[in-house]
């Protein structure tokens, strides 16, 4: 590396360009949060298990979301349609999305939110028990 060279041109240089920094930013938004945080989750839930699945949840959502940006972003640059890949990416999100919710609804019809008794569901009026 040629030390006549400064902040932007030393990035491109070594192969960091916008791209890299903007997914840096997506992954830094969405990764595990303060210790702070950690320890209230500890704390609410009474378990280090909650606490270290809530960690490890945040770091895989972090990590996906991070690679399809990339990946959006590194399509984009190379001339594929990343209208296509968006679109693919955004449908499986919703298809998601409507089964997620249709299974909490017919969960709480049901009666999984209760653990099978409505005696200290927080949720009544979903159980059918």
């Amino acid at each position: 590396i040629r030390l006549s060279l400064v902040g932007s041109e030393m990035c491109k240089e070594t192969g960091f360009g916008q791209l890299n920094a903007f997914c840096l930013m997506v992954f830094c938004l969405l990764y595990i949060p303060c210790a702070a945080a950690l320890a209230t989750i500890r704390k609410e839930s009474g378990s280090t298990r909650w606490m270290l699945l809530s960690a490890l949840f945040q770091l895989v959502v972090a990590w996906v979301v991070t690679f399809i940006v990339y990946r959006i972003g590194f399509s984009s640059e190379k001339g594929a349609d990343k209208m296509l890949v968006t679109g693919i990416i955004v449908l499986g999100v919703a298809v998601y999305a409507v089964w997620a919710v249709r299974k909490i609804r017919k969960d709480r019809k049901n009666g999984a939110c209760c653990g099978g008794s409505c005696s200290g569901c927080v949720g009544k009026e979903y159980c059918s028990k």
